[in-house]
């Protein structure tokens, strides 16, 4: 498509599509600013906002659902959407025109949110959309540097805090791509924790005794997992059954990791596997770790449904693994510490099964319950959400991507057979619940004849 073109046409290309892409996002937020001031204007008072999931929440599950993006985001975009609404409505006015790209517009609600008196908040917007045209293609640290001197001459009390190297403080895990069953660590410590973490790392890796093979620098390595497990002495590698090393006891700290068997039982399998609050390691990384001492493996079945509310650990488990994270749309908060709810309540006859169960974060459990939120679970665990603005939305188990045993697989056809199905479902249950309701309000109030 683009490669009869010149440079200079390809560079008008990206400029255009650069100002289409603001302006895009422009209307995206405007029409989220209308959502808010509708239903969670957080100008106006209302009973809700003290439940624990307020009418702030309400509306950002329906954004995040629309868009896919987690509570969190669709949270910060309706917070945007509500400044350009109220506050910077000269900044709105160029970013709809496209002169402004969201990065800009996220930058300057950030540098100027610290103002709150409504006639300094009108003249920082127009003094910033008046300067725009000169700052058009500077830095992000200097477009910083002249927001926060803009905001220093009209309140000096408004500039936000500069941050420091200490902002900057993290620590990663992650595995490594290598293939080896390692993982690589990195990251910035306070100045005392660091020294104080060395130096522990020195005394752990002088217990062992001096017929260790090891090096100091793999000794400094392997003591982490002496700290994970809280103890004083490492494990001696020296081989002498009369080693004091030797006898360490490990204390228990559990590691969950979903695998296939044929993963453990064939060297020559490539299929990776999950390691829990971790992330997907390889095959050889999953058998070294089968092989670690203490190491227990258990079958992972879908095992029958129970009569009672409460799931089986067995059961749960399985549904924990197949769904891997809360099943609302958007959201990525791990089934291990979800809830599992029942698609169809207990209390309507639904089954404690596998077909009925899912992951859900709290949070959406409760959107669910109380806000209009209504889904239907098909057997293969692939859930359909219906919005109170009757949209629909579609989430499947994520566990299926690494672990396709745990879903049961179905062809096209009949995929689409039972979205047709599921869909006349939720229809004809909201259905009966508006005719329900209007025969409990006849009831309740009979016509005066």
């Amino acid at each position: 498509m683009f490669e009869a073109l010149g440079d200079g046409e390809l560079i008008d290309v990206i400029s255009s599509a650069q100002r289409a892409e603001a302006q895009a996002a422009s209307r995206r937020l405007t029409a989220i600013g209308v959502l808010v001031d509708r239903h969670a204007d957080p100008g106006r008072e209302d009973l809700r906002d003290r439940f624990a999931v307020d009418r702030w929440d309400e509306v950002a599950a329906q954004v995040a659902a629309a868009q896919g993006i987690t509570h969190a985001l669709a949270s910060h975009q309706m917070r945007y959407a509500y400044v350009l609404r109220y506050r910077l409505r000269a900044i709105s006015e160029r970013f709809a025109a496209g002169d402004i790209v969201f990065r800009t517009v996220a930058l300057i609600i950030a540098r100027t949110e610290l103002v709150e008196d409504d006639r300094v908040v009108a003249a920082v917007d127009a003094a910033i959309a008046e300067a725009l045209p000169r700052w058009e293609r500077w830095s992000v640290k200097r477009l910083t540097a002249a927001l926060d001197a803009l905001v220093y001459r009209h309140d000096r009390d408004a500039v936000g805090r500069a941050k420091t190297a200490t902002d900057d403080r993290h620590l990663e895990i992650r595995p490594r791509d290598t293939g080896d069953p390692l993982a690589e660590v990195w990251g910035v410590l306070q100045t005392p924790h660091a020294v104080a973490l060395n130096l522990r790392l020195n005394q752990l890796a002088r217990t062992v005794c001096a017929a260790d093979p090891r090096t100091h620098a793999q000794l400094r390595a392997d003591t982490v997992g002496a700290l994970t497990q809280c103890l004083d002495q490492m494990r001696c590698a020296c081989g002498d059954p009369d080693c004091a090393g030797r006898a360490v006891v490990d204390c228990p700290v559990v590691v969950n990791m979903v695998v296939n068997q044929d993963t453990l039982d064939d060297t020559e399998c490539c299929e990776p596997a999950l390691v829990s609050g971790f992330g997907v390691v390889n095959s050889a990384q999953a058998r070294q770790m089968a092989m670690q001492p203490g190491a227990r493996v258990r079958s992972l079945i879908a095992s029958e449904g129970v009569d009672g509310y409460r799931p089986t650990r067995a059961l749960a488990a399985f549904v924990r693994c197949r769904d891997l994270m809360c099943r609302f749309p958007g959201c990525s908060h791990p089934a291990d510490s979800a809830e599992l709810d029942h698609s169809v309540p207990y209390a309507d006859g639904g089954s404690t099964a596998v077909g009925n169960l899912k992951a859900l974060c709290r949070k959406h459990h409760l959107l669910k319950t109380f806000c209009g939120w209504r889904e239907i679970q098909e057997p293969d665990g692939t859930v359909v959400w219906k919005a109170p603005t009757g949209h629909a939305y579609v989430t499947t188990p994520a566990g299926g991507l690494l672990f396709g045993n745990l879903t049961r697989a179905r062809t096209r056809t009949q995929d689409r057979q039972q979205r047709r199905r599921t869909e006349r479902n939720l229809n004809r249950r909201e259905r009966l619940r508006r005719d329900s309701a209007r025969v409990a309000h006849a009831k309740a109030d009979p016509p005066p004849f």
